[in-house]
C-alpha cells in the first residue's frame, strides 16, 4: 500500500508550469521502495528512474495490447512517504480525443503486462 503524504512541488520563480485540460482516464502506479533504496523525484536521478519504469510500463502495455504507443502518455509526480522519504507516483493515460479505453485495458491486463516489463528489462 502506498500510504502518503502531501508534497510541496519543487517548482520555483524561475520555472513555468504550463497546463491544458483534458478529459482521460488515469492509471497510477506506485512502488513502496524498501527504506535502503531511495529514487527521489526531486532530484533529476530520481526523476529519470521514475519516467524510465513509466515509459517501460507503456511499451510494455503497448506490445501486449497491441496498440500504438504513441497513444499512451507518462506523468510522474511527487509522492511523500514520509520520514522525508519523497518518491515518485507514475501516472499512464491516453490521449486519443475521446478516450480509447487503454487505461483499463491496461488495468485488466496489469499482471501480463508487468510479466512483459520485466522480459523487456532483462532482455
Amino acid at each position: 500500500s502506498c500510504q502518503t503524504h502531501p508534497v510541496v512541488p519543487p517548482y520555483t520563480n524561475s520555472k513555468l508550469v504550463l497546463s491544458h485540460t483534458f478529459y482521460s482516464e488515469v492509471l497510477l502506479l506506485c512502488v513502496n521502495l524498501p527504506a535502503n533504496l531511495d529514487a527521489p523525484v526531486t532530484e533529476s536521478s530520481g526523476l529519470a528512474l521514475w519516467y524510465s519504469f513509466g515509459t517501460l510500463i507503456s511499451m510494455a502495455a503497448a506490445r501486449t495490447l497491441q496498440i500504438d504507443a504513441s497513444e499512451i502518455k507518462v506523468g510522474v509526480r511527487a509522492l511523500n512517504f514520509g520520514n522525508n522519504r519523497i518518491l515518485g507516483e507514475v501516472f499512464i493515460y491516453d490521449d486519443v480525443p475521446g478516450g480509447a479505453g487503454y487505461v483499463r485495458a491496461i488495468r485488466n491486463n496489469l499482471e501480463e503486462i508487468f510479466r512483459n516489463a520485466h522480459d523487456m528489462a532483462s532482455a
